[in-house]
């Protein structure tokens, strides 16, 4: 998926609310990459128990 924004930010034209939702689309892609390993640590560490 951030490849994907990253495709679509490249191809419209800048400053356009599409580049502006792509940005956005990637950021949370970006985000979600850098947290879900931690939070399905700690799922699997609860439904352990």
């Amino acid at each position: 998926m951030l490849e994907a924004a990253r495709e679509g930010i490249d191809a419209a034209a800048g400053g356009s609310l599409t580049v502006i939702r792509l940005q956005e689309m990637q950021d949370f892609y970006a985000y979600m990459g850098r947290e879900l390993p931690a939070l399905i640590e700690n799922w699997r560490k609860q439904y352990r128990r």
